[in-house]
């Protein structure tokens, strides 16, 4: 039963989290990056000012979007997919297209760059749970039940493994095998999806040089130190010398040019470094009640294709935040993969706000009511 109080709860639950998250993300950005914006820009506030206007622009659409008709949700996730597929596929295109470190992922239009993948992993989402409430979907049968979710999803991964992108491919793959088990597909077909999966993640990392170091790196760091395994000790040196408490603020030492990344995708180790295990486990916990007030906004949906979006845009989260805790502490190999709501990225940073956003209109009293017009 719908309860309008329960709902607001949710809601501002929900948004007090994600600010917490964002302001505990600006500070360890502007700590973390600091040194190197001076040296590079002769600005230290170089990337926290982008971040904290990414961040109110983020917030903002939040806002614009407690004012939408939940009705367009409805509406758009075919549009989204096609616009999103389309910019992943600009990418390749030389003179709009921009590579660095090795990929090719960003769209560069003057000073301003978009990374596409942010928007494709929603558009992916949202065309799921559409696929997966439509009246002729059976979970029972392969071929209008798991098949075409699978055929929405490769064409996506096989454009993100191009670029390549395999972090963000096996995230997203994680989110809709989830999906579709929370629609209902028989255990068997959960089998043969995580098999066939596994299969193509170990074809993926043996066809590749590049992946195939990582994993034997991730199997024994210490063994290439001075080469491929500098990130993961470096990162395993700032847990350690944060110790229970920590070093301080903006006392880290890892982000004097010794941990690469350290404002991206390995700043939880540098916050670890200052704040220490207890602050470390800080950030775990809001994550964690993250994802319980995202379940709980899912569960409140009497719609199935608006409660399989809110599940599948808060395991998003929650997945793309364990696996990078898990790489910064070792116990996954190295991916390019951001923390949500505190690595620096303005991409990042407004996907995930914009997934926040769709949660908090989900979680409004009103939606219920929309629901039963």
């Amino acid at each position: 039963m719908f309860n309008r109080d329960f709902s607001i709860s949710n809601r501002s639950a929900l948004l007090s989290v994600v600010t917490f998250l964002c302001m505990i993300g600006l500070v360890s950005v502007y700590s973390s990056s600091g040194v190197t914006a001076a040296d590079k820009f002769h600005d230290e506030l170089h990337y926290v000012t982008k971040q904290a206007l990414v961040g109110i622009f983020g917030f903002t659409i939040i806002f614009a979007m407690g004012h939408a008709r939940l009705r367009t949700l409805d509406r758009i996730p075919i549009f989204m997919y096609i616009f999103a597929f389309v910019l992943m596929c600009l990418v390749f295109v030389p003179s709009i297209g921009h590579h660095t470190k090795g990929a090719t992922r960003w769209i560069r239009l003057g000073p301003l760059g978009f990374q596409p993948s942010e928007l494709v992993k929603i558009g992916v989402i949202l065309l799921t749970a559409k696929a997966l409430t439509r009246p002729s979907c059976n979970m029972s049968k392969f071929s209008s039940g798991l098949l075409p979710v699978l055929l929405l999803y490769v064409p996506a991964a096989v454009a993100l493994l191009a670029q390549p992108d395999f972090g963000t491919a096996a995230v997203l793959l994680l989110v809709v095998l989830a999906m579709t088990f929370l629609a209902g597909l028989p255990m068997r077909f959960v089998g043969i999806g995580c098999g066939t999966a596994l299969a193509g993640l170990v074809v993926a990392v043996v066809a590749s040089p590049y992946r195939f170091r990582r994993l034997m790196t991730f199997l024994d760091p210490w063994s290439e130190y001075e080469g491929s395994g500098f990130q993961i000790v470096q990162s395993f040196l700032g847990f350690q010398s944060g110790g229970w408490f920590g070093k301080g603020i903006a006392a880290s030492r890892q982000k004097l040019y010794f941990l690469p990344d350290a404002h991206t995708d390995f700043i939880l180790s540098v916050f670890a470094e200052e704040y220490g295990a207890f602050g470390t486990l800080t950030i775990c916990l809001m994550f964690a009640y993250l994802a319980y007030l995202g379940f709980r906004i899912a569960q409140c949906q009497m719609d199935p294709f608006r409660r399989l979006v809110a599940y599948g845009l808060t395991l998003q989260i929650c997945f793309q935040s364990l696996i990078n805790m898990g790489v910064t502490l070792g116990l996954m190999p190295t991916k390019g993969i951001p923390l949500p709501f505190v690595s620096n990225g303005a991409s990042s940073l407004l996907s995930f706000l914009f997934c926040v956003g769709i949660l908090a209109r989900l979680a409004q009293p009103d939606a219920a009511h929309e629901e039963k017009r």
